[in-house]
Order: C-alpha cells, then sequence, then structure tokens
C-alpha cells in the first residue's frame, strides 16, 4: 500500500495540472472569441 502512494500522488498532481491548463485553454479561447471580432 505504501508502495502506491508515490504513484497517486503523482497521479493527483498530473491531474491537477490537466486540469488548470484546460481550465487556462478554455479561458483564453473565450478571450480570443471577444477579442477577434472587434479586431476583424
Amino acid at each position: 500500500m505504501v508502495k502506491l502512494l508515490p504513484i497517486v500522488s503523482a497521479f493527483q498532481s498530473f491531474y491537477f495540472f490537466g486540469a488548470d491548463r484546460y481550465f487556462l485553454n478554455s479561458a483564453i479561447v473565450k478571450f480570443f472569441k471577444i477579442i477577434a471580432p472587434s479586431n476583424l
């Protein structure tokens, strides 16, 4: 059970970083959808 802890912690950190990256990408997409039409 103790040997699984590093794997679980690595998976959790990967999941949180993936969620942050997804949130950041969606925010950037929304930002460009608002900004791009005004620039065109």
